[in-house]
C-alpha cells in the first residue's frame, strides 16, 4: 500500500483505485497498474525497478518518499516508443539475417544446417565453411 495516502484519488482503471495517485495534476500510477499495462507480473516490475530499470519507463520520484510510480504520460510515451522501435518500417531498416558468420562456427548443427547441407550433398563442416566464405564477401 501507498505510505502517503493524501495523494490518492478513486478513479476507474485497469487496477484497484488505491494504484492511482495525482501530483500537481499529473496521474501517478503505482507497481501493480504498471504491471498490468506492461503485461507483466508484479514481482516481475518490483525486480525490474533494482535490477534492470532500463526495461521500464523512468519513474517519478516524489521527494521524501521511497514510494514507486510512474507518470500516466510518460508510461504511454514509452510504450509508443517501444512498440514502433519493435517495428521498424522496411523503407528505413533493411532486413538483417539473424544469424551471423563467425570465422568458425562451433557446438552442434542445426536442424536447417543439416537440412541444407544434405540437400546441397555436403557435409555440414563444408557447409559451414562455404557460408562463413559466402559471408566474408
Amino acid at each position: 500500500m501507498h505510505k502517503n495516502k493524501a495523494y490518492h484519488i478513486a478513479t476507474p482503471s485497469l487496477a484497484s483505485p488505491l494504484s492511482q495517485s495525482v501530483v500537481d495534476g499529473c496521474m501517478l500510477i503505482g507497481i501493480a497498474e504498471l504491471a498490468q499495462r506492461l503485461h507483466r507480473a508484479e514481482a516481475t516490475i518490483r525486480t525490474q525497478v533494482t535490477r534492470e530499470p532500463e526495461k521500464l519507463p523512468p519513474r517519478f520520484l516524489i521527494p521524501s518518499s521511497s514510494q514507486v510510480v510512474w507518470m500516466l504520460s510518460t508510461v504511454i510515451e514509452w510504450m509508443v516508443k517501444q512498440q514502433s522501435s519493435a517495428f521498424p518500417t522496411p523503407a528505413t531498416e533493411p532486413l538483417k539475417s539473424s544469424i551471423k558468420p563467425s570465422a568458425k562456427r562451433r557446438g552442434a548443427p542445426t536442424g536447417l544446417e543439416k537440412l541444407a547441407a544434405r540437400n546441397l550433398g555436403m557435409s555440414v563442416s563444408a557447409y559451414r565453411a562455404a557460408q562463413t566464405s559466402e559471408g566474408a564477401q
